[in-house]
């Protein structure tokens, strides 16, 4: 994990997950999908209870982590849910936090933030294929979020997280947290893991 940067004082995507791990209930639900923070997940998220970690990794799909957060926030309200996903991701699902909302749902949702389709981005780069197609226009995921009801975060420092993480934890409330992630220092976090 150490070489995914996972006890690094920086924001990247281990360091996130190793200190939402850290803070998270261990009968925490977490939802998770394709991307580059979802691999990393495999390695920093430790699971403490059967029936807590849900991945696409069997389809490797987009777009399945919000839509499985709310499935585990209706089915195991006592439970806290913390949804994990890419920019391009939750821009698949942002329609969802109506449901959230009007269903009156709490779900902690941390978006790795890096502008980029990130997974098909370093495949583009490993196969030395001309980048096409997988840049995003940044989004304000805060006011998106507060639209629905809920809170939202941007942060840039694993403190900014640790807080925003807490208060999301213990709330009734729907949270976003953007996570502000470098996309090739982001990038880096894939090669032990898959050799890209």
């Amino acid at each position: 994990m150490n070489e995914l940067g996972a006890e690094s004082a920086d924001l990247n995507a281990a360091s996130v997950l190793v200190h939402a791990r850290r803070m998270a209930p261990h009968d925490a639900i977490v939802t998770t999908e394709a991307g580059v923070y979802g691999r990393v997940g495999l390695y920093a998220w430790q699971v403490y209870e059967p029936g807590t970690y849900f991945d696409s990794s069997g389809a490797n799909t987009m777009g399945y982590s919000i839509p499985a957060a709310v499935a585990a926030s209706l089915v195991r309200p006592a439970q806290k849910t913390v949804c994990l996903v890419g920019d391009g991701g939750f821009l698949m699902r942002a329609g969802e936090l109506e449901t959230v909302a009007r269903l009156k749902l709490a779900p902690v949702i941390v978006i790795f933030d890096d502008g980029t389709l990130g997974m098909i981005r370093l495949k583009q780069r490993s196969k030395e294929y001309t980048r096409a197609g997988v840049d995003l226009e940044q989004t304000d995921f805060v006011r998106l979020t507060e639209s629905f009801g809920g809170v939202g975060w941007k942060v840039e420092t694993l403190e900014q997280f640790d807080h925003a993480f807490a208060t999301a934890l213990g709330s009734d409330r729907l949270h976003v947290i953007d996570v502000r992630v470098d996309a090739d220092v982001y990038a880096s976090h894939i090669k032990p893991i898959r050799g890209i």
